[in-house]
């Protein structure tokens, strides 16, 4: 399987706001300052609901305020998917810095370093499993303009 990455921000934010969760699931998910991704497929994945008492990887469709993502993507079915933060937060990301990718150091933690890890595996699994060759990733900070250009697309 290839992946296509398509990058405008990235970093971490605040996972801690449930509340907004079941709003971000059902209107949309950029409301708030969080870490989103999308994934562009040529048939739609396995949706998976976002439980707040069994955090897990989610899947769902677009909502018409997400619909203008999905310009920047080659594959006809374009979906949502969550980190088991109920957003994308929970997914280890960076943010482009000045046309670099960044190297940083952080101090171990373990708790964050465990849920990195699955996180990634889940994710990884859900997109094997789906059969595609060929996957697209986009993720972005929700800041309310999903049509601003990726600044990087990658092939890995």
């Amino acid at each position: 399987m290839r992946l296509h990455f398509l990058r405008k921000y990235g970093g971490r934010a605040n996972s801690g706001r449930e509340e907004q969760v079941y709003d971000w699931l059902i209107n949309g998910y950029h409301n708030a300052m969080c870490f989103v991704l999308y994934a562009g497929t040529n048939r739609p994945l396995a949706r998976r609901e976002w439980q707040k008492d069994a955090p897990d990887v989610c899947v769902v469709s677009l909502t018409e305020r997400d619909a203008p993502v999905k310009a920047h993507f080659s594959s006809p079915e374009v979906q949502f998917i969550a980190s088991t933060s109920g957003c994308g937060c929970d997914f280890p990301n960076v943010m482009l810095q000045n046309g670099e990718w960044p190297v940083f150091e952080m101090e171990p933690d373990a708790e964050r370093e465990a849920s990195d890890r699955f996180n990634r595996e889940v994710l990884v699994d859900l997109l094997r499993e789906s059969g595609e060759k060929v996957v697209e990733l986009y993720g972005l900070w929700a800041d309310g303009d999903l049509t601003k250009t990726p600044q990087a697309r990658e092939e890995i």
